[in-house]
């Protein structure tokens, strides 16, 4: 690591609970083409409108806490905003 560019991250990770229904369609017309409007569905492709499925979701988020190049007791620097690092499979 450069001496220069040190900078301290904090992590967390979030396990989300949902009920969710899934169904993809094949689109009328082709991909994008004439025909696939919004309301214009095709045959079901995959899953089942009708079923309702329970989903855990992990996340993981993290954010920078400071940088060197500041001062050290910023514990809010510039830019410094949560992101999403990892989906896990769990």
């Amino acid at each position: 690591m450069n001496q220069q560019s040190k900078v301290s991250f904090v992590q967390m990770t979030l396990k989300i609970a949902s009920r969710q229904r899934f169904a993809a369609y094949y689109s009328r017309g082709g991909a994008g083409g004439a025909g696939a409007g919004a309301n214009s569905r095709g045959a079901l492709a995959s899953g089942d409108p009708d079923e309702v499925l329970d989903v855990v979701d992990h996340w993981v988020l993290e954010r920078k806490v400071f940088d060197d190049k500041g001062a050290k007791d910023k514990i809010d620097p510039p830019g410094a905003r949560w992101r999403v690092v990892a989906r896990l499979q769990v």
